[in-house]
């Protein structure tokens, strides 16, 4: 049976990627190659090249000269195996802060082997400082990403009038005193508890009481007086 030219170049390009992948992993040991093999079978469904190239810069940053070669590579393993989203950005940041973790914990061991030395104390101690911090902002991106967008809560306002009754409204802020706020969409007051709400009289249908007029030369009318009762 006869392969047609897109399955040839489909196999020509799985050859590439299979040659590029035993480039990358030529300095390292036998056991390492055997982890990484492993480790691929967990990125299955990814881009080939995004899997290659991720595990040989995991292997890299963590595989050092004092052994523990595939107990690392292990390690790195079971914590890509969190991500459960399938992001390749997700893993690019969880592979940074492996490489980050494996920094930080190297220094604090030459930080405690340098207790002597006053200079290389406080070299060691600025820079896992440093690391610690970046680990953390790290760690607040990933509950970011893992969380998704942020959920917004809306507060509604709640006062109680004399009478007795809740008035419910939403909060506006003014743009030039953002100090006040003012309750929109609020009931009229009520003024006792029958429920009925107290009129509210405008400024000219007040009634004013008529006053007579006084002239210059006239002499107001005398009041009238009342008669004393007899004993």
């Amino acid at each position: 049976m006869a392969l047609t030219q897109q399955e040839i170049d489909s196999w020509r390009d799985k050859l590439e990627v299979g040659k590029e992948r035993c480039l990358s992993r030529k300095n390292f040991s036998p056991e390492v190659i055997g982890e990484l093999e492993a480790f691929e079978k967990d990125l299955f469904g990814y881009d080939p090249d995004f899997v290659a190239e991720i595990l040989r810069q995991i292997a890299e940053s963590t595989v050092g000269q004092d052994g523990n070669h595939a107990v690392r590579i292990r390690y790195a393993r079971s914590i890509i195996k969190t991500v459960k989203s399938g992001d390749p950005m997700e893993i690019l940041l969880i592979a940074q802060m492996i490489a980050l973790h494996h920094a930080t914990m190297t220094h604090a061991a030459f930080l405690g082997r340098s207790e002597k030395n006053l200079l290389q104390s406080e070299s060691y101690a600025n820079s896992f400082n440093k690391l610690a911090r970046t680990y953390t902002n790290q760690m607040d991106t990933l509950h970011r990403c893992r969380s998704g967008p942020e959920q917004k809560l809306t507060v509604h306002n709640v006062s109680v009038s004399d009478g007795g009754q809740a008035i419910v409204g939403h909060v506006t802020h003014n743009a030039l005193d953002k100090d006040k706020a003012a309750i929109t969409n609020s009931s009229p007051l009520v003024a006792d508890q029958s429920g009925r709400a107290m009129p509210i009289v405008q400024p000219d249908e007040r009634s004013a009481a008529a006053v007579p007029r006084i002239e210059q030369n006239q002499e107001p009318a005398p009041s009238a007086t009342r008669r004393k009762r007899r004993a």
